[in-house]
């Protein structure tokens, strides 16, 4: 037998509208995905040239290498900056920390490739 859940507008008024702490942390996944995709932006291409044979690309892929290159890194950098601070202010985010920590040495890292690339 099923315990019956009390209804919303019978319980006090401190707990109706009561918000639950965050347990993902998108900042965190947002870091972890920039940091794949610098590299991908950087290999796709190269395989593309190597599979077609041909040195040029088409106009899509080096405008995307182009974006992800250089986009990729800071927005990295900024919301594994992000996703730390939220994992030391709230506890539940706390095993998000080190993806916070992974998403941000690998963005400083493909920042610093792409200053000796460019």
């Amino acid at each position: 037998m099923m315990a019956l859940r009390p209804l919303p507008d019978l319980l006090p008024p401190e707990t109706q509208f009561s918000e639950q702490p965050p347990r993902r942390a998108g900042a965190v996944s947002l870091s972890l995905l920039c940091a794949v995709l610098w590299p991908v932006s950087l290999g796709v291409p190269i395989l593309i040239t190597v599979m077609t044979h041909s040195p040029a690309l088409p106009d899509v892929v080096s405008t995307l290498e182009a974006f992800f290159l250089f986009v990729a890194p800071p927005v990295g950098i900024v919301s594994g900056l992000i996703g730390l601070y939220r994992s030391f202010k709230t506890p539940t985010l706390r095993a998000s920390r080190f993806g916070a920590i992974v998403g941000l040495v690998f963005g400083c890292l493909w920042l610093v490739a792409t200053r000796l690339l460019a």
